[in-house]
């Protein structure tokens, strides 16, 4: 921490999308506002539990934004997960916590358990953008971040053409769940980058309820719109 300010002093952070000085933030305020953050903190929005099916072990769901293409999201989106931008992941971790607090008032799921990458995919990229995103909640919330309990099996193949139903069941072949007495009877908040289609996270919210999981609540850095 030290030597990160030491660095901000001499490289000042700058906002991701136009590159102006920005603080300690992602954005910068003119950016900020132009990206627009969700109200899914507020109200309670059906539309992630309607993406997943209406799941009946999910509890709240919340993502910081909505995903648009060549919008201000889809750039932040590709430096975090191509452009070694780790360090952004982190600090919108830690913003949805902030959130995410004053939201659950107390109520937060006890563990935190990210949407997990092929370990052939991060060693390319260095790190899981989803683990990055999860620390920063855990920095602030004081939750802890479970690994090596929802795994990758191999990478996922294109699913172009196919329906819901087949990417779905394509998408829960690739994971397992590894040490389900770890989170038997537990309340979970489980996180991804950017819910498209779906199915990727609804894989995960079955396997993880077919372990024993009592509730699992959801966090998004996007929600893309259809």
């Amino acid at each position: 921490m030290i030597i990160r300010a030491i660095l901000d002093l001499i490289y000042p952070r700058q906002c991701c999308y136009c590159e102006r000085e920005c603080g300690d933030e992602v954005f910068c305020l003119s950016c900020e506002l132009e990206a627009g953050m969700t109200d899914q903190f507020e109200i309670d929005d059906p539309e992630i539990r309607n993406k997943l099916m209406g799941h009946p072990g999910l509890g709240f769901t919340a993502a910081l934004y909505y995903y648009h293409k060549s919008g201000i999201i889809q750039k932040l989106v590709h430096l975090i997960k191509f452009g070694k931008r780790k360090d952004l992941a982190y600090l919108l971790g830690r913003c949805f916590a902030e959130h995410y607090l004053q939201a659950r008032k107390g109520h937060c799921a006890k563990y935190v358990i990210c949407i997990p990458v092929h370990w052939r995919r991060r060693m390319k990229r260095g790190y899981n953008q989803c683990e990055e995103f999860g620390k920063g909640i855990c920095s602030i919330t004081g939750q802890k971040l479970l690994k090596n309990v929802l795994l990758k099996r191999r990478h996922k193949t294109s699913q172009a053409g196919k329906g819901r139903a087949d990417r779905f069941e394509q998408v829960k072949k690739s994971f397992y769940i590894n040490n389900a007495e770890r989170i038997k009877g537990k309340s979970i908040l489980l996180i991804d980058d950017v819910l498209t289609t779906g199915a990727t996270l609804e894989a995960a919210v079955v396997l993880l309820s077919d372990a024993g999981v009592r509730e699992i609540q959801i966090g998004l850095i996007a929600q893309a719109l259809n």
